[in-house]
């Protein structure tokens, strides 16, 4: 049974922790989400353990999906469709962007004056470079093992439904799985776009809202509440999931049903945060949106 554990420093920030991966040593990582020291017990004998159908020495899907250069590779297709949209693809306001990629672009034009087109790319450029940084401070390999990549598609495909299945559950006239997107953009930029827009849209929602309301704000509001003012981690896990969960419902403006669905949709992809890391949470997230889109084109 996985647990959660602090070492060390107590933050969820990405931390350095060399990764060994050859015999039966211990393989650990600390990553953004303070995922667990995990340690491959022995097996009969003294033979390490491992999982079946995976080649000794190397760790199993739900430990590599988890790491860095996993979730970057995973995610990199997204960043640079979305990236690309913004200049390719026209809308009333000259690009299609997301309130959440807006944000952030504002915070660093406050901070180093960064204004201008140029501007725009930096959310993108940040997500890249911190999945980097936190590669290579993890001392990891620069390599994948396995059929990781695709696995990952999968399994944001699935962590997605029930999502789908809450959204038209939703007693509304204009049911919350119809309105994410629209919600995301914070404008009139939905209407009027073509497939490739409301696409383009989807994406950049899935990644950018994952990236401010789980990476960051759980990160932040965890290291404050346990290094700063002494709670307990898992205290700290709850109430950070709660406000991530509440700011995430706030930011789309919801009636009480849409309220309903975007407080417990923060809740699952908190949760996906926490257990199954930053790419499967924004991939859930994607795949979710672009059930969206697909419906809407139906």
């Amino acid at each position: 049974m996985r647990r959660w554990e602090r070492t060390g420093s107590s933050s969820i920030l990405p931390v350095p922790a060399p990764e060994r991966d050859q015999g039966h040593d211990a393989h650990r990582f600390e990553s953004s989400e303070h995922v667990n020291a995990r340690t491959e017990r022995p097996a009969g004998k003294g033979k390490p353990a491992v999982a079946p159908g995976v080649a000794p020495g190397v760790a199993p899907y739900w430990d590599r999906s988890k790491k860095p250069l996993a979730i970057l590779l995973f995610l990199l297709p997204f960043v640079l469709f979305y990236e690309l949209s913004l200049v390719w693809i026209p809308s009333g306001s000259g690009r299609v962007d997301i309130v959440a990629y807006r944000e952030i672009a504002k915070i660093f034009d406050l901070m180093f004056g960064l204004a201008g087109e140029g501007s725009m790319a930096i959310p993108g450029i940040l997500l890249v470079v911190c999945l980097l940084a936190w590669h290579v401070m993890a001392r990891n390999p620069w390599r994948l093992d396995g059929p990781t990549i695709p696995l990952m598609w999968v399994e944001s495909i699935l962590v997605a439904v029930p999502v789908v299945i809450l959204g038209f559950l939703m007693p509304s006239s204009s049911s919350p799985a119809m309105d994410t997107v629209a919600d995301a953009v914070g404008n009139n930029q939905v209407e009027g776009q073509g497939p490739l827009g409301l696409l383009s849209m989807a994406v950049g929602a899935g990644l950018y809202e994952e990236l401010i309301f789980r990476w960051v704000l759980i990160a932040l509001t965890h290291a404050l509440l346990v290094d700063l003012l002494s709670f307990s981690n898992r205290i700290a896990i709850v109430i950070a999931v709660l406000l991530s969960s509440t700011l995430f419902m706030l930011a789309h403006q919801p009636d009480l049903s849409g309220a309903v669905f975007y407080f417990l949709a923060g809740v699952w992809f908190s949760a996906l945060y926490l257990v199954r890391g930053f790419g499967i949470a924004a991939g859930g997230h994607i795949a979710y949106d672009v059930v969206w889109v697909t419906w809407n084109l139906m």
